[in-house]
């Protein structure tokens, strides 16, 4: 019987990812590395489903992400992996995070095995850096979706370092649509 085979069933596709995260998650460990979950996959973690991915995008070193994705018999196809038989896709994002964004990393269990899940301020800035470089328009909403599902989680200094010029206009534009002022940052940070 595969570890897979609990993903054949009627899922939610939600909870299929989840599952399926944390199952390829306990095969990289005995590799030496933990994926964590990022992009689109990351937004529909962090706004409970209310975004929708088409896949699980995750941070990790590809060399052993593909021997382990091979061991679950998925196929690469372009720059996703493929397991038809459970209907599922994995992109494989090869970079290494920073201290700052290890130090965020949050972590979800499930049935006694771990999703590691990036830090909300980076899927955030994720968003904003589609909005801005990609024009993605929709990618402004989830933004400002993942500020308003989590008050008073959001570092906002941590934003406003980490933010390139093009997307700290992004970000001042979505502090302005959340109506906050300079002189309302505390006030807002205790709420945000």
């Amino acid at each position: 019987m595969s570890a897979l085979d609990s993903l054949k069933g009627d899922l939610d596709p939600l909870t299929k990812r989840i599952i399926f995260t944390a199952i390829f998650t306990s095969e990289l460990e005995k590799e030496g590395c933990s994926p964590v979950a990022a992009g689109d996959y990351a937004v529909e973690l962090y706004t409970s489903g209310e975004y929708k991915a088409d896949g699980v995008d995750v941070i990790v070193p590809a060399g052993e992400a593909q021997k382990v994705l091979r061991q679950l018999d998925f196929m690469q196809d372009g720059s996703v992996w493929v397991n038809s038989d459970i209907d599922m896709t994995v992109r494989i994002v090869d970079e290494s995070l920073g201290d700052e964004q290890l130090k965020r990393v949050n972590q979800i269990d499930v049935s006694g095995a771990s999703v590691y899940l990036l830090g909300l301020e980076d899927t955030v800035l994720a968003k904003l850096r589609d909005f801005a470089f990609k024009h993605e328009v929709a990618a402004s909403t989830w933004a400002q979706e993942l500020v308003e599902a989590h008050p008073g989680e959001i570092d906002w200094e941590y934003l406003k370092v980490n933010a390139e010029k093009e997307v700290m206009v992004a970000l001042e534009g979505l502090i302005g649509e959340l109506g906050i002022e300079e002189e309302e940052d505390e006030r807002f940070k205790a709420k945000y």
